[in-house]
């Protein structure tokens, strides 16, 4: 059954996994996102997404759900990237340290950049992610 969710649209797949107990939303969005790598998933229910979003845009505890998904609608088709981006920026900020700058050195060439501060190093990481992607 999983394996035929790689052609199915995103709402046949939440309706057919949101079945299972134990499955929630998040859950979902996050396999969405990750093993059948959907572009273009927001998990709204992703507590450290939503504190880097109201951080960086400076949002009240208040915003609602919906004003969140509206914010959202500007990175689409790409809102998957956005939340990874999100989940990065988190991270720093609560003192812990992203493991995606570590495993970007797997990339040919991207090794020379280890010695470079953090700031520079997201700049580079979003410089790195959008360049591949429009190519």
């Amino acid at each position: 059954m999983l394996e035929e969710f790689t052609a199915l649209p995103e709402e046949v797949v939440r309706q057919a996994l949101i079945q299972s107990k134990g499955i929630g939303n998040w859950t979902i969005a996050v396999y969405l996102m990750f093993v059948l790598q959907r572009a273009d998933i927001f998990p709204i229910g992703d507590l450290a997404a939503i504190n880097a979003l109201r951080s960086l845009k400076k949002l009240d505890a208040g915003t609602t759900r919906e004003d969140i998904l509206a914010l959202t609608e500007q990175w689409k088709p790409f809102r998957s990237v956005a939340c990874m981006l999100l989940w990065h920026y988190y991270l720093p900020n609560k003192g812990k340290r992203s493991r995606l700058w570590s495993e970007l050195y797997l990339y040919p060439g991207f090794e020379k950049y280890k010695r470079i501060s953090t700031s520079t190093q997201e700049i580079f990481l979003i410089i790195f992610f959008f360049t591949s992607i429009l190519k």
